[in-house]
């Protein structure tokens, strides 16, 4: 959980595909 929001952007979108978690946190 140390990516910054910017890096979610293109990198945790395929993250919050394979686990929902991320969904909560993002």
């Amino acid at each position: 959980a140390c990516h910054t929001k910017a890096e979610y952007e293109e990198y945790g979108a395929s993250i919050c595909r394979s686990n929902p978690v991320f969904k909560g946190m993002y």
